[in-house]
């Protein structure tokens, strides 16, 4: 069992509330990343911000589900069963 699986993220901002909205800055390697793989869909968009939602408690239950389903699917080694999901608005 490895707890590292359960720590919350290294990239996420303190926090003293159960969630907030976090803004990515624009130099940050998890921005330049992410607009890289919103621009493979979206080439002519323009990005004002990302946020990153932090909610302590959604973190807990999706890591410990996450480890659960992957030892459930060992025996899939090349299995996807993460995905990165983004929502834009005007």
């Amino acid at each position: 069992v490895n707890d590292d699986e359960l720590r919350l993220p290294r990239e996420w901002s303190d926090q003293k509330d159960g969630c907030v909205l976090s803004e990515i800055p624009r130099n940050d390697p998890v921005f330049i990343r992410i607009e890289n793989l919103m621009r493979e869909t979206l080439n002519d968009v323009k990005i004002h911000r990302i946020e990153r939602v932090q909610n302590i408690r959604m973190w807990n239950h999706y890591a410990f589900r996450r480890r659960e389903l992957k030892k459930e699917l060992a025996h899939l080694p090349q299995l996807q069963i993460e995905m990165e999901l983004f929502h834009g608005t005007r």
